[in-house]
């Protein structure tokens, strides 16, 4: 199952060759978080990183831009205190698609920062760069109780680059122990916690290969698209949830 990270495309009506693309930027990924007004959003073709629409978010976090249509595209969230966050989709829909709340929202510097703490001895964790991060969660199912999806401990994933016919295994997921207090090296799954982090990518598109055991033998799982820019110090991609198909 192939993802974007939740951007949502809505068609323009009497366009041929474009696409409206519209929505409200939060200032964390928190449930009560407030819109970000004043950040910049810049949309980019992911295929060779130039620059399709920039605009800013206004008091409110709305923002609204014109992008060509069917192109593979990734947002650049920035703005004082937040790493470059980054999302991505494709442009150019059969239908009307409206961008979900909570979509798209800033992480902050304190965030990143927390991240590569709780991940120490990671990999890359120690530097500067892209990280990319987030809980794996199994779609298609609700708790009664808690009204949320349930987590899996049997999560892996892998950061792959694009080749021109194929992909290669860039860097292997880090996982917490299972009190979630630190990076545990002896980890093979997500564990109790459902975290995950890969650290330090160049610039680039990727794909994250999210999947998990619901079974001996037998893998189920989602690719997600993963943009890291150029030319920023610090570069988060927070998949918060990283959904991973429901067995049946």
């Amino acid at each position: 199952m192939r993802r974007g990270i939740g951007i949502g495309l809505m068609l323009c009506g009497g366009c041929a060759s474009s696409v409206q693309l519209q929505g409200t930027v939060y200032e964390s990924r928190a449930r009560d978080a407030g819109p970000l007004a004043g950040a910049e959003v810049t949309i980019v073709d992911r295929t060779n990183g130039n620059r399709l629409a920039q605009t800013q978010t206004d008091d409110a976090g709305f923002f609204f831009v014109e992008v060509p249509e069917l192109k593979e595209i990734a947002a650049e969230i920035r703005g004082p205190g937040l790493a470059t966050t980054t999302f991505t989709g494709t442009s150019g829909a059969l239908q009307v698609v409206e961008l979900e709340e909570r979509t798209l929202f800033g992480v902050s510097l304190e965030e990143v920062q927390a991240e590569r703490e709780l991940f120490a001895g990671c990999p890359g964790a120690d530097g500067t760069g892209a990280v990319v991060f987030g809980e794996m969660r199994v779609e298609g199912i609700v708790d009664p109780y808690s009204g949320e999806s349930p987590t899996t401990n049997a999560g892996r994933v892998d950061l792959r680059r694009l080749l021109e016919d194929a992909t290669e295994v860039v860097a292997e997921g880090c996982y917490l122990d299972d009190e979630g207090v630190g990076y545990d090296p002896s980890a093979s799954f997500t564990g109790a916690t459902a975290r995950f982090a890969v650290f330090g990518p160049a610039p680039g598109e990727y794909q994250l290969e999210a999947r998990y055991q619901p079974f001996p033998n037998e893998w189920l799982g989602s690719v997600f698209a993963i943009w890291v820019p150029e030319g920023d110090e610090q570069v988060a991609t927070a998949l918060w949830p990283a959904w991973v198909p429901l067995f049946l």
